[in-house]
């Protein structure tokens, strides 16, 4: 079982992971109280004719299987399976704005700035729009900010993080398409 200081971090990239980016999805499942996350490839992994002859698998055929059962329930829509949303470019804006305010600067301009570096392409790394004096402001504060999210999502879903775990979170696969046939 995962500690909780590692869930959370795991979390925290759920979290933070930019809105439009579509090669992996992060999940709770209630029936084993496990976070996992299917990445684009994982859908090939799972094709019996796209998966044949990878030699490479970043799954034993056990993991396989269970990956390819909640795809099947993701699929059926079950209701045992919650999606971890990421944060919204409204609520990035939000997040920065309230730091700001924080900080004491009156934010639009540098708002504008940094929401124009900042604006959902990136996993909150505004470190380099900051100031150098605020970039530690700004850790700690976003920091606080995502455990505040963290802790309502879980709240919102009855998630206990002491009796939970991530699943098999250290995967990386990456397939090369063949198309001249």
């Amino acid at each position: 079982m995962n500690t909780i200081p590692a869930i959370r971090r795991w979390l925290e990239t759920a979290f933070t992971e930019p809105p439009f980016l579509l090669n992996e999805q992060y999940f709770f499942d209630k029936r084993n109280r496990q976070f996992f996350s299917i990445f684009i490839t994982d859908y090939f992994l799972c094709d019996p004719a796209s998966g044949e002859g990878i030699t490479d698998m970043p799954y034993s055929p056990e993991e396989l299987a269970v990956l390819k059962e909640r795809m099947d329930r993701l699929e059926e829509k079950s209701a045992d399976l919650l999606y971890v949303p990421r944060l919204t470019v409204a609520q990035r804006t939000d997040m920065i704005r309230l730091f700001l305010n924080e900080q004491g600067l009156p934010g639009d301009e540098e708002l504008d700035n940094i929401t124009k570096a900042v604006n959902g392409r990136s996993n909150l790394d505004v470190g380099a729009a900051l100031l150098p004096e605020m970039r530690a402001g700004w850790q700690r504060f976003s920091n606080n900010y995502l455990h505040q999210v963290i802790d309502a999502f879980c709240t919102h879903h009855h998630i206990d993080l002491a009796s939970c775990s991530v699943w098999t979170d250290e995967k990386a696969i990456s397939i090369q398409l063949n198309t001249r046939n």
